[in-house]
């Protein structure tokens, strides 16, 4: 490795320590520190961060790394974009599960869900046939015939919660098509076309 690549990484990474730990404070000053502290009336600490927090800093963290890598074109730098993207993903996670009390991901359980309400709404659609090359990739798309329109029902639900810490919570109202897998299916068509983007 050349010294001027190592040198780029270390300002690199030391920029991008600086500005993830920057958007953390941030987000513990602004949104408060329940959202980034196990216990808001801890002291900031490396210690009392909860896991979302962490992951989010990581998430950061290997975002600004990815940028760094494809300013200097760095060797297989797209690595460090699918860590990015896992730890993405990992953080959603985190933040949707952990309790809002002590930040636990994995030691709380939903307890019920409620049905808040069912309704019928209408769904509109045309028939859909799909055209597929010789090698099963799709070739292109054509809808045909008069709008039609099928009457669905959406249950809007809420589940509970209950954390091992004793903390209980209920999570946003969400929807739940009951009709999605009833929707009309393509009709789906292989033809003997060649793909030309393929390999032969």
């Amino acid at each position: 490795m050349e010294l001027t690549n190592i040198i780029e990484q270390v300002i690199s990474g030391i920029i991008a320590t600086l500005v993830s730990t920057f958007i953390i404070f941030i987000i513990g000053k602004f949104g408060g520190k329940k959202i980034i502290l196990k216990n808001p009336n801890e002291k900031f600490k490396l210690a009392s961060l909860s896991l979302f927090s962490v992951l989010l800093f990581l998430t950061s963290f290997f975002g600004i790394l990815s940028l760094a890598g494809f300013y200097f074109e760095w060797a297989k730098f797209e690595y460090l974009i699918i860590i990015t993207i896992v730890f993405g993903v990992l953080g959603s996670f985190a933040y949707q599960r952990q309790c809002p009390n002590c930040k636990s991901v994995f030691g709380n359980r939903r307890t019920n869900t409620e049905t808040i309400k069912k309704e019928q709404r209408p769904y509109n659609y045309r028939d859909l046939t799909i055209y597929y090359y010789s090698d099963g990739t799709e070739k292109n798309r054509e809808h045909t015939g008069k709008e039609k329109t099928k009457i669905e029902t959406i249950e809007t639900r809420k589940d509970y919660f209950e954390c091992s810490c004793g903390h209980k919570w209920w999570g946003a109202p969400y929807e739940v098509n009951l009709s999605l897998e009833s929707r009309p299916k393509p009709n789906k068509i292989k033809t003997n076309y060649r793909n030309p983007e393929g390999i032969y």
